[in-house]
């Protein structure tokens, strides 16, 4: 009999990888790294005579390591870097709020993982800054490693091990003659750590090192023009005003739509924006509906990049004209318009939005809603508010400034400014003119959607990750749950 966890996650005999399919939100990598670890369990790959390794100290990695040694599983958690969840650790502008992009879902103002009445799990996720929440984490981590500290769900001694700075990782099947090379009886792990060599037979391996480096970069005939700082970088987006700064953003997904959001309503969290807006309950199921209709039909797109396209373009087309027929009949509101008035302010910052699909191709209803509702309410009170441009993408960008925006003495080339950890954490080009010129991506679309070439200071690019050679996996998109049942 299959089991439909194990079979998704499943890489190899005995190897299993969660970071690589989507959804990507930090929930879900924590529902992913639970589940996957007690059905382990339960098929008796991991064991107490049976050891784990995990690969990655992201919130995946982590979860899946203290969950398993709290099963009194012997767990290796294995870093490259010097510490656990640096993704977050520098991201002081980055707000993160657990369930608010389950909205219109009734529980979507919670504002913590698991949700009330749920079991607890090995990190508390409450709302809160991504780096302040990276430094609980990493002492919920070091407490769970600690052989001297028990609670009643973690007895003494701890099972987890944490290694960082772990290099020459190599992983090998161990091969019974009588089972042969389908079936190991176990892996063996050999990796040098800070303490000396590391030799390790798994019973399982989980890859959790990361789903891939995100696509923040303008390249023109191979050569890198333009890179932003990426997603989880530290930036003074919020901070934006109308005299000082012309905004572009480049990409249609929750990224892109999340920093619009943000630069337009001088607000980090989006439910910030959204409880200021009156909205009738028979609207929000209309979203629902629509949401959940359009979910279902791309969750079995192909996961090959030619036909997903081709597979979720139909869905895309109906759920945002859904959108737009509420957005439309909301602004006919006066105490709409009139809260959106409120909350983006008598002189908006001016943001341009393009991006290569006819539609917006972002996962959460939350984002598409309120960018569709504040621009179209921009739109309405004047012609030069026009923010989407889709179809259009950016053809060259140039500094009209005398300033570098790429550094070629780095290997390979980055932006200029200061480089920690691989986040651009000072931005050399922030607040400094661009010319920026556009092409349509469809020929027949020039009229409709081509925006005119121009300067903008500010310019966010955020083209979705470039994943890394994670192994093969049958199937990478997953309709996970809100949360594990009590």
């Amino acid at each position: 009999m299959s089991d439909p966890v194990l079979d998704a996650y499943r890489h190899a005999p005995r190897g299993y990888a969660i970071s690589g399919p989507s959804p990507i939100s930090i929930r879900d990598q924590m529902l992913r790294a639970v589940t996957l670890v007690r059905r382990l369990l339960e098929i008796g790959e991991i064991d107490a005579a049976h050891p784990l390794v995990v690969l990655g100290a992201g919130v995946g990695g982590a979860t899946a390591a203290i969950e398993a040694s709290t099963l009194q599983v012997e767990t290796y958690l294995l870093e490259k870097r010097q510490n656990a969840f640096l993704t977050q650790a520098f991201a002081q502008s980055r707000f993160l709020h657990p369930t608010q992009y389950d909205w219109p879902c009734a529980h979507y103002d919670e504002g913590v993982f698991p949700l009330k009445g749920h079991p607890p799990l090995p990190l508390y996720f409450p709302a809160s800054r991504a780096d302040l929440l990276s430094v609980d984490w990493q002492y919920e981590l070091s407490l769970a490693s600690n052989p001297n500290y028990s609670t009643a769900a973690t007895p003494a001694p701890s099972q987890l091990h944490v290694e960082y700075e772990v290099t020459n990782l190599t992983i090998a099947p161990l091969i019974d003659p009588a089972c042969g090379p389908e079936k190991p009886v176990a892996l063996e792990v050999k990796a040098r750590t800070r303490a000396g060599p590391l030799l390790v037979d798994a019973g399982a391996v989980v890859l959790a090192h990361g789903f891939g480096t995100e696509a923040c970069h303008v390249v023109v005939n191979g050569n890198l023009k333009y890179e932003s700082p990426d997603f989880w970088a530290p930036d003074q987006l919020v901070g934006l005003n109308a005299a000082a700064h012309k905004v572009l953003i480049s990409g249609s997904g929750d990224g892109a739509l999340q920093d619009y959001l943000r630069i337009v309503t001088r607000r980090d969290c989006a439910i910030d924006i959204l409880k200021s807006i009156p909205i009738p309950a028979s609207e929000l199921l209309k979203i629902y509906s629509a949401e959940d209709a359009s979910l279902r039909g791309r969750s079995w797109a192909s996961d090959d990049r030619t036909f997903r396209p081709i597979h979720e373009r139909g869905y895309f087309r109906e759920l945002e004209q859904l959108h737009l027929n509420v957005v439309t009949g909301l602004l006919n509101d006066s105490t709409v318009r009139g809260a959106l008035d409120n909350i983006i302010g008598p002189t908006p910052v001016p943001v341009k939005i393009v991006y290569r699909e006819p539609y917006l191709t972002n996962y959460y209803a939350l984002n598409r809603f309120l960018t569709l509702l504040i621009t179209e309410h921009l739109k309405l009170s004047s012609a030069s508010h026009r923010t989407l441009f889709p179809c259009t993408e950016i053809k060259d960008i140039n500094p009209v400034q005398n300033h570098q925006c790429i550094n070629t003495y780095n290997t390979p080339p980055r932006a200029s400014g200061v480089i920690v950890e691989e986040h651009i954490i000072d931005h050399d080009c922030f607040g400094k003119d661009h010319f920026v010129q556009f092409q349509a991506v469809y020929q027949q679309s020039v009229a409709a959607s081509l925006l005119a070439d121009g300067e903008f200071n500010v310019i966010v690019v955020r083209h979705g990750l470039q994943p890394r050679s994670n192994p093969p996996l049958a199937r990478t998109r997953h309709l996970l749950p809100y949360g594990l049942p009590s």
